[in-house]
């Protein structure tokens, strides 16, 4: 059907809710990042599941404000500290008509730890799961290595498969044989790097899904996805550029919907290599010592970026400048950890003290398609280094597919990299972003840039197993402080999520940046 035709079934309705339609209405969703498979277990990054959430359901559902409430499991109890005891939705159906049971949570639990070859494996979110025992078919109970206060916040990311999937391998899910979940919608195609479309599946146990077909369209160029919305390709587009906030507000035609946001860019810095591979003397030849590996040489590049140019002048006030990796609300945010100044002066005394009177040389690096104006961003932190005395010799932007797994591999010496932590504090953030790199035990596994500081690991250890919420904070707070005082990574901002909805359309706006259907709704005013 033609995009603009999709509307002619709309002009005939005379009933009906956003959240129960009597009729047939399709959504077209411009998304700003492809996504390379369709495996649901093969990675953590919201990019890399996009259609996951809108195809198969997790035990939890996590809320705008990124609490838990019920999913596929109604409730979770610890039964002891390290035994937890959940209770199953019942009557729930597979796309194919089978049954949803206690069998098919411990596959996908089982089945999400075994993915080694992952750039961010979900293993980070299970690795505490000892074992996985059936109960009966509607309840489980899940044996942890260690006291786990936030296990549901971790299993809770785990999309459920049909347990004869187990064994499915990704190249499985790709082709579709294997993509069969519980959630609202069936897969019917993939055409990498183009689209993805899905069907309202009617025996959802959440009711009625809201829209009869739905295509997710991959525009990775924000110009065309902008374009592609003004002129009827797509209903709803993420990753709103911050230059065009305004100019849609404006449109009659257009909503947008804009939340500051969880987000977190900053540089990751290489701290593993003695000679790390894009640092250089002045005149380009490799050095024989790593600077990054200096704390003092950290503070110095932190101090030489104003975040708040960045924030006014390139992303257009969508985003704020950034001191730590929680947002003031997240439980581990701390009042003293606040962003460094612009100081160049103080900058290049510390690099003098270092022993980097004259500066060194650097590569920069980052993705060209994964955040709105990030390449913009580093380009502009380039320039301030380079008034500091740091030689960059390139600022190099390559697609999320490609820079994503260079960057997992250690290949960069300094880069630019976006996370979120979308839960309600940062445990999980702090363990598997900065604590020594463990692939035993899962701790720091998208620690990319090595950083390793005893101290630091203790405290996160203890909030890991502290059931008391606020002696948690606690920990979490003193954490953090030790890592960004030791300037581990260089916060520089927290960005803004904006998207967009031609009239007819609205969007709920989330702190955890997901696009997703399910954030869609139709109000029938087109």
């Amino acid at each position: 059907m033609p995009w603009n035709l999709r509307r002619l079934l709309a002009g005939l309705i005379v009933c009906g809710t956003a959240s129960s339609p009597a009729f047939a209405v399709d959504v077209v969703m411009g998304r700003s990042t492809p996504q390379s498979v369709l495996d649901p277990h093969y990675t953590v990054q919201p990019t890399g599941v996009a259609i996951a959430p809108d195809i198969f359901d997790r035990l939890v559902r996590f809320r705008l404000d990124l609490q838990l409430e019920p999913g596929l499991a109604l409730s979770w109890k610890p039964v002891d500290d390290l035994t937890w005891e959940l209770k199953l939705r019942p009557e729930v159906s597979f796309h194919d008509g089978s049954a949803f049971d206690a069998e098919d949570v411990a596959a996908s639990i089982r089945r999400a730890g075994s993915m080694p070859e992952s750039p961010s494996p979900m293993s980070v979110n299970v690795g505490a799961v000892d074992d996985v025992d059936v109960v009966d078919p509607l309840t489980v109970r899940i044996k942890t290595t260690v006291p786990t206060p936030l296990l549901m916040d971790q299993i809770g990311q785990v999309f459920i498969i049909p347990s004869e999937y187990a064994e499915a391998t990704t190249a499985d899910f790709n082709s579709g044989k294997a993509m069969i979940g519980t959630g609202p919608y069936k897969f019917v195609s993939w055409v990498p790097n183009e689209r993805v479309e899905v069907a309202r599946f009617d025996g959802w146990w959440g009711g009625e899904p809201e829209f009869e077909k739905a295509t997710m369209q991959f525009i990775t160029e924000p110009s065309s996805r902008v374009a592609a919305l003004l002129s009827g390709q797509v209903d709803v587009i993420d990753a709103v550029p911050p230059a065009d906030v305004q100019t849609l507000e404006a449109n009659p035609d257009v909503d947008v919907f804009s939340i500051p946001s969880v987000r977190l860019l900053y540089l990751h810095l290489d701290l593993k290599n003695d000679n790390s591979p894009f640092v250089t003397d002045k005149n380009g030849d490799p050095l024989s010592t790593n600077p990054l590996k200096d704390a003092r040489v950290r503070k110095a590049l932190s101090l030489l970026i104003d975040r708040q140019a960045i924030t006014d002048r390139i992303l257009g006030g969508g985003a704020a400048p950034a001191g730590q990796v929680a947002v003031k609300g997240q439980g581990g945010f701390s009042e003293s950890l606040v962003p460094d100044p612009f100081d160049p002066e103080r900058a290049r005394a510390l690099l003098a003290e270092a022993g980097y009177p004259d500066g060194f040389g650097l590569t920069l690096h980052c993705a060209v398609d994964r955040d709105v104006n990030s390449p913009q961003a580093l380009q502009a932190v380039a320039q301030m280094f380079a008034r500091g005395g740091i030689k960059v010799n390139a600022v190099d932007c390559q697609p999320y597919s490609v820079y994503s797994g260079a960057a997992t591999q250690g290949k960069y010496s300094v880069f630019l990299w976006g996370r979120n932590d979308s839960v309600s504090d940062v445990t999980l953030n702090l363990r598997n972003g900065y604590m020594t790199f463990d692939k035993e035990s899962g701790f720091g596994s998208f620690n990319r840039g090595r950083y390793s500081n005893p101290d630091f690991d203790g405290l996160v250890k203890q909030a890991l197993q502290e059931f008391d919420q606020e002696k948690r904070y606690g920990l979490l707070r003193q954490a953090s402080e030790v890592m960004l005082n030791d300037t581990a990574v260089i916060p520089v901002y927290f960005l803004n999520a904006s998207w967009a909805a031609r009239e007819g359309f609205s969007y709920d706006a989330n702190m955890a940046v997901n696009t997703g259907l399910q954030y869609v709704h139709y109000t029938g005013n087109n």
